[in-house]
């Protein structure tokens, strides 16, 4: 698995691999780790939409989710997508740290408005090369 840190202040380590056309992701939490996977076809769904939304925000204040009140982003969008799940739409952030660190994403703007436009639309092909 590769360490990636998160974005942002808090800026907490990271598991993550793709294989099998799944990305797993796995942070230690207090109540033990959490593990989280994103198939390809929700991956594709992701990519897409901040291809076609670019610029996105990452969008995935959990209290603004839950009560309606976040910005479009893709956050949301995952939020949107997925019942509704809101563990799984806080790990946008963790997707963007490894869109950004795989080269598929730009990030532009300040540190509390960043947006994210897509660079590289064959990214299967930079998370494959992370494969062990």
């Amino acid at each position: 698995m590769i360490k990636t840190n998160e974005l942002g202040t808090v800026n907490k380590g990271f598991l993550w691999e793709y294989k099998g056309d799944q990305l797993v992701i796995q942070k230690s939490l207090k109540a033990g780790n959490n593990r989280m996977i994103f198939t390809k076809d929700e991956l594709e769904k992701i990519i897409n939409y901040i291809g076609d939304e670019g610029p996105a925000y990452l969008g995935n204040d959990i209290g603004k989710l839950a009560s309606g009140r976040e910005k479009t982003g893709i956050g949301l969008f995952i939020y949107e997508n997925s019942d509704k799940d809101l563990t799984r739409a806080q790990y946008a952030g963790h997707l963007v740290a490894i869109f950004l660190m795989q080269n598929i994403i730009e990030a532009y703007g300040h540190s509390r408005d960043l947006t994210y436009i897509l660079k590289r639309p064959d990214y299967i092909s930079f998370l494959a090369k992370t494969e062990l």
